[in-house]
């Protein structure tokens, strides 16, 4: 079996950061490099590629604002306030056809998810490839404090909160691929649209700069990435089934047994933000989600050792089928 995606990282790309002290040894989503001594540029590159991240046939300004809206997910996980972005695409042969139509509808999307989350384009490229269409945003961030939230700061008994709900994503994936009739279409639509329009939570991850320990935004799956925070911290963590955020569409397919319990654990692409906290900060914490207007959940605690343990109602331990997202699979 081939090395996985942050396998490569370690093996072949860990080594080029060890001589800036801001790469964060690849370990964070993001870097952070310092300006002068009261203020940093946090700064994060994602790709979105034709049949692993979009299938190509969604209509083009969806796929524009999910390119743009998952990098605003890595500001958010480290308590940055975007900034500006630059932009390089690859077109595909899939859109050779109606260049002009697709990337006017593009460019449409981005300028939504820009006047939204206050942010601007600065520069980039374009070329006209053979291969399927590649998205890549670089993004540049404002640490004006100096301070930022990382992944490697979490202490034992520290409180797990995700923010959201989780498995929307993956669900609303499935849906896309095969309507589910169980569902009202409204229900559908909403799932379709966590899919397509990630939410990231940038107010949320600003206020909790210097109250959260530790953070990440949850795009491998929530356990996934979890285990991600908790090897940074060098923990391990419970997490409480029965106190996951779940929205109704999801609670309903549960009930149906019509998805099991892994879609929603390790499905991914749902970039709410996962973070840490001292116990004692609990009201701080609500404070800050409730002046964010987004809804927060504490779902267990971080506990010595390097197991992330996912626990029923009965405290017994759940096993799931299958790893996190993968970047690298065919969606």
């Amino acid at each position: 079996m081939g090395l996985d995606e942050f396998d490569r990282i370690k093996k072949y790309f860990r080594p080029l950061a060890s001589i800036e002290h801001g790469s964060l040894n690849l370990l964070d989503d993001a870097a952070v490099l310092p300006v002068d001594d009261a203020s940093r540029i946090v700064i994060s590159t994602d790709s979105l590629v034709e049949g692993i991240h979009f299938f190509g046939e969604e209509e083009v300004d969806l796929i524009a604002q999910k390119s743009l809206r998952t990098n605003l997910s890595d500001m958010a996980a480290m308590g940055a306030t975007p900034w500006v972005y630059t932009l390089s695409l690859s077109l595909g042969p899939t859109v050779r056809g109606g260049l002009d139509q697709w990337l006017g509808s593009f460019v449409k999307g981005l300028k939504k998810a820009q006047n939204k989350y206050d942010i601007g384009l600065v520069g980039g490229d374009t070329v006209i490839g053979s291969g399927p269409t590649v998205i890549s945003i670089t993004i540049l961030g404002k640490a004006n404090s100096g301070r930022v939230i990382t992944r490697n700061g979490a202490s034992v008994d520290d409180d797990v909160y995700v923010s959201g709900t989780i498995g929307d994503s993956a669900v609303g994936l499935k849906i896309i691929k095969e309507p589910n009739n169980e569902l009202a279409f409204s229900d559908q639509l909403y799932l379709r649209d966590r899919y397509y329009l990630p939410r990231p939570r940038v107010k949320l991850g600003m206020r909790l700069v210097g109250v959260a320990s530790a953070a990440m935004d949850v795009s491998d799956g929530l356990i996934q990435d979890l285990e991600h925070l908790c090897s940074a911290s060098n923990l391990g963590a419970i997490i409480n089934w029965p106190m996951l955020p779940l929205s109704k569409p999801v609670e309903h397919l549960l009930g149906k047994k019509t998805i099991p319990i892994s879609v929603i654990a390790n499905g991914g692409d749902d970039y709410e933000l996962l973070f840490t906290a001292p116990k004692r900060l609990r009201t701080k914490v609500e404070d800050i989600a409730k002046a964010s207007d987004v809804v927060v959940t504490r779902i267990g605690h971080t506990i010595n050792g390097s197991d992330v343990r996912l626990l029923d109602e009965t405290n017994s331990l759940i096993s799931l089928i299958g790893a996190g997202f993968k970047h690298d699979q065919i969606v």
